[in-house]
Protein backbone atom coordinates (compact mmCIF):
# COMPACT_ATOMS: atom_id res chain seq x y z
CA UNK A 1 0.00 0.00 0.00
CA UNK A 2 1.27 3.49 -0.91
CA UNK A 3 0.86 5.44 2.18
CA UNK A 4 2.99 8.63 1.26
CA UNK A 5 2.67 11.45 -1.45
CA UNK A 6 6.20 10.55 -2.80
CA UNK A 7 5.31 6.93 -2.94
CA UNK A 8 1.66 7.78 -4.62
CA UNK A 9 3.74 10.18 -7.05
CA UNK A 10 6.06 7.72 -8.46
CA UNK A 11 3.43 4.85 -8.64
CA UNK A 12 1.31 8.04 -10.73
CA UNK A 13 4.75 9.22 -13.08
CA UNK A 14 5.49 5.32 -13.73
CA UNK A 15 8.68 5.14 -11.78
CA UNK A 16 6.98 2.71 -9.68
CA UNK A 17 5.57 -0.13 -11.75
CA UNK A 18 5.31 -2.55 -8.69
CA UNK A 19 2.08 -3.86 -8.08
CA UNK A 20 -0.81 -1.60 -5.64
CA UNK A 21 -2.42 -3.97 -3.45
CA UNK A 22 -6.52 -3.68 -3.98
CA UNK A 23 -8.74 -5.31 -1.41
CA UNK A 24 -11.80 -5.33 -3.99
CA UNK A 25 -11.96 -8.55 -5.77
CA UNK A 26 -12.64 -7.20 -9.39
CA UNK A 27 -15.37 -9.59 -9.64
CA UNK A 28 -17.04 -8.05 -7.08
CA UNK A 29 -17.08 -4.87 -8.83
CA UNK A 30 -17.49 -5.84 -12.19
CA UNK A 31 -20.54 -8.56 -11.45
CA UNK A 32 -22.22 -6.03 -8.89
CA UNK A 33 -26.39 -5.75 -9.96
CA UNK A 34 -27.06 -1.80 -10.01
CA UNK A 35 -30.42 -2.22 -10.99
CA UNK A 36 -32.02 -1.05 -7.59
CA UNK A 37 -29.61 1.66 -7.54
CA UNK A 38 -30.45 2.84 -11.05
CA UNK A 39 -34.32 2.59 -10.71
CA UNK A 40 -33.48 5.13 -7.82
CA UNK A 41 -31.59 7.48 -9.39
CA UNK A 42 -34.02 7.36 -12.10
CA UNK A 43 -36.15 9.45 -9.85
CA UNK A 44 -32.86 12.21 -9.37
CA UNK A 45 -33.99 14.49 -12.19
CA UNK A 46 -34.48 18.65 -12.25
CA UNK A 47 -38.01 18.22 -13.44
CA UNK A 48 -38.86 16.06 -10.07
CA UNK A 49 -36.89 18.62 -8.33
CA UNK A 50 -38.93 21.38 -9.43
CA UNK A 51 -41.83 19.76 -9.42
CA UNK A 52 -41.74 17.59 -5.92
CA UNK A 53 -43.26 19.04 -2.61
CA UNK A 54 -41.19 20.39 -0.06
CA UNK A 55 -40.50 18.54 3.05
CA UNK A 56 -40.11 20.07 6.46
CA UNK A 57 -36.54 19.23 8.20
CA UNK A 58 -37.73 18.79 11.64
CA UNK A 59 -35.67 17.85 13.87
CA UNK A 60 -32.47 17.32 12.50
CA UNK A 61 -29.36 15.09 13.72
CA UNK A 62 -26.39 16.52 11.75
CA UNK A 63 -22.78 14.76 11.87
CA UNK A 64 -19.45 16.62 10.48
CA UNK A 65 -20.78 19.54 12.24
CA UNK A 66 -16.88 20.34 13.10
CA UNK A 67 -16.04 20.76 9.16
CA UNK A 68 -16.52 24.38 7.07
CA UNK A 69 -19.78 22.73 5.32
CA UNK A 70 -21.51 20.74 8.32
CA UNK A 71 -20.42 24.30 10.32
CA UNK A 72 -22.45 26.47 8.20
CA UNK A 73 -25.36 24.15 7.97
CA UNK A 74 -25.69 24.24 11.89
CA UNK A 75 -25.55 28.00 11.59
CA UNK A 76 -28.36 28.15 8.38
CA UNK A 77 -30.64 25.58 10.15
CA UNK A 78 -30.56 27.82 13.29
CA UNK A 79 -31.40 30.77 11.36
CA UNK A 80 -33.89 29.91 9.04
CA UNK A 81 -35.33 26.56 10.64
CA UNK A 82 -37.28 26.13 13.90
CA UNK A 83 -36.56 22.75 14.93
CA UNK A 84 -33.77 21.53 17.43
CA UNK A 85 -30.55 20.23 15.45
CA UNK A 86 -28.61 17.63 17.54
CA UNK A 87 -25.16 17.19 16.64
CA UNK A 88 -22.71 14.36 16.98
CA UNK A 89 -19.44 15.71 17.49
CA UNK A 90 -15.60 14.31 18.96
CA UNK A 91 -14.31 16.67 21.34
CA UNK A 92 -11.15 16.30 20.09
CA UNK A 93 -7.86 18.07 21.85
CA UNK A 94 -10.95 20.11 23.63
CA UNK A 95 -12.24 19.71 27.34
CA UNK A 96 -15.45 19.14 25.94
CA UNK A 97 -17.48 19.18 22.91
CA UNK A 98 -19.61 22.41 23.99
CA UNK A 99 -16.06 23.63 24.24
CA UNK A 100 -14.76 23.00 20.66
CA UNK A 101 -17.92 23.79 18.98
CA UNK A 102 -18.01 27.39 20.89
CA UNK A 103 -14.62 28.04 19.73
CA UNK A 104 -15.42 27.24 16.31
CA UNK A 105 -18.82 29.33 16.49
CA UNK A 106 -17.00 32.05 17.77
CA UNK A 107 -14.20 31.40 14.98
CA UNK A 108 -16.50 31.40 11.96
CA UNK A 109 -20.15 34.21 13.20
CA UNK A 110 -20.60 37.29 14.52
CA UNK A 111 -23.45 36.35 15.53
CA UNK A 112 -23.32 34.27 19.27
CA UNK A 113 -25.09 31.17 19.44
CA UNK A 114 -23.88 29.53 22.30
CA UNK A 115 -27.09 30.60 24.34
CA UNK A 116 -28.83 27.87 22.20
CA UNK A 117 -26.93 24.85 23.25
CA UNK A 118 -28.58 22.30 25.58
CA UNK A 119 -32.30 24.02 23.87
CA UNK A 120 -32.11 23.95 20.17
CA UNK A 121 -28.61 22.68 19.58
CA UNK A 122 -28.19 19.45 21.62
CA UNK A 123 -24.54 18.18 21.55
CA UNK A 124 -23.73 14.45 21.70
CA UNK A 125 -20.38 13.01 21.94
CA UNK A 126 -19.75 10.19 19.37
CA UNK A 127 -18.35 9.42 16.21
CA UNK A 128 -19.95 8.33 12.63
CA UNK A 129 -17.88 5.27 12.74
CA UNK A 130 -19.57 3.34 16.16
CA UNK A 131 -22.85 2.84 15.66
CA UNK A 132 -23.41 2.42 18.89
CA UNK A 133 -22.69 6.37 19.42
CA UNK A 134 -26.25 6.88 16.77
CA UNK A 135 -27.78 4.22 19.13
CA UNK A 136 -27.85 6.84 22.00
CA UNK A 137 -29.92 8.86 20.00
CA UNK A 138 -32.35 6.25 19.38
CA UNK A 139 -35.00 7.95 22.02
CA UNK A 140 -35.08 11.60 20.16
CA UNK A 141 -37.05 13.19 18.16
CA UNK A 142 -35.07 12.93 15.28
CA UNK A 143 -36.40 13.69 11.79
CA UNK A 144 -34.19 14.24 9.51
CA UNK A 145 -30.38 13.11 9.17
CA UNK A 146 -27.92 15.01 7.54
CA UNK A 147 -24.14 13.52 6.92
CA UNK A 148 -21.57 16.00 6.24
CA UNK A 149 -18.89 13.71 8.02
CA UNK A 150 -15.60 13.07 5.70
CA UNK A 151 -12.41 12.93 5.91
CA UNK A 152 -10.84 14.67 2.40
CA UNK A 153 -7.71 13.72 2.73
CA UNK A 154 -6.23 11.81 -0.39
CA UNK A 155 -4.01 9.24 1.89
CA UNK A 156 -3.70 7.85 5.91
CA UNK A 157 -1.61 5.67 6.87
CA UNK A 158 -4.44 3.47 7.99
CA UNK A 159 -8.32 2.75 6.80
CA UNK A 160 -9.98 5.86 8.55
CA UNK A 161 -10.85 7.64 5.11
CA UNK A 162 -12.99 4.11 4.71
CA UNK A 163 -14.43 4.01 8.19
CA UNK A 164 -15.57 7.47 8.12
CA UNK A 165 -16.23 7.67 4.26
CA UNK A 166 -18.00 4.45 4.02
CA UNK A 167 -18.49 2.70 6.99
CA UNK A 168 -19.94 6.34 8.64
CA UNK A 169 -22.85 6.27 6.18
CA UNK A 170 -23.66 2.63 6.70
CA UNK A 171 -24.29 3.33 10.06
CA UNK A 172 -26.42 6.58 9.29
CA UNK A 173 -28.79 4.51 6.93
CA UNK A 174 -28.93 1.63 9.67
CA UNK A 175 -29.76 4.16 12.46
CA UNK A 176 -32.95 5.63 9.85
CA UNK A 177 -33.68 2.23 9.29
CA UNK A 178 -34.53 1.91 13.23
CA UNK A 179 -37.68 4.56 12.55
CA UNK A 180 -39.09 4.52 8.71
CA UNK A 181 -40.04 8.49 8.99
CA UNK A 182 -36.07 9.31 9.25
CA UNK A 183 -34.93 11.05 5.80
CA UNK A 184 -31.41 10.68 5.35
CA UNK A 185 -29.76 13.49 3.32
CA UNK A 186 -25.55 12.77 2.40
CA UNK A 187 -23.73 16.06 1.50
CA UNK A 188 -20.22 16.89 0.71
CA UNK A 189 -18.26 19.46 -0.57
CA UNK A 190 -16.13 19.31 -3.71
CA UNK A 191 -12.79 20.02 -4.44
CA UNK A 192 -11.66 21.80 -8.41
CA UNK A 193 -8.52 21.53 -9.62
CA UNK A 194 -8.33 25.24 -11.99
CA UNK A 195 -4.97 24.03 -13.48
CA UNK A 196 -2.62 21.16 -13.93
CA UNK A 197 1.25 21.78 -14.46
CA UNK A 198 1.81 18.96 -16.47
CA UNK A 199 0.29 18.39 -20.15
CA UNK A 200 -1.95 21.36 -19.86
CA UNK A 201 -3.16 20.75 -23.30
CA UNK A 202 -4.23 17.78 -21.99
CA UNK A 203 -5.99 19.15 -18.78
CA UNK A 204 -6.78 22.74 -19.91
CA UNK A 205 -8.20 25.20 -17.20
CA UNK A 206 -12.11 24.73 -17.04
Amino acid sequence: MKKTPRALAKVLSGEDDSEVEIDIEEDVVKNYDYSQINKLLEENTVENFREGERLELGNVLLTGVTGFLGIHILYEFIRNEEGKIYCMLRKGDYDSCEERLIDLMNYYFDEDLTGLIGSRIILSEGDVTEIDDFKKLEAEPIDTIINSAAIVKHYTADDYIFKVNVDGVINGLKFAQTRNNIRYIQTSTISVLSSYSLNEEKYPNP
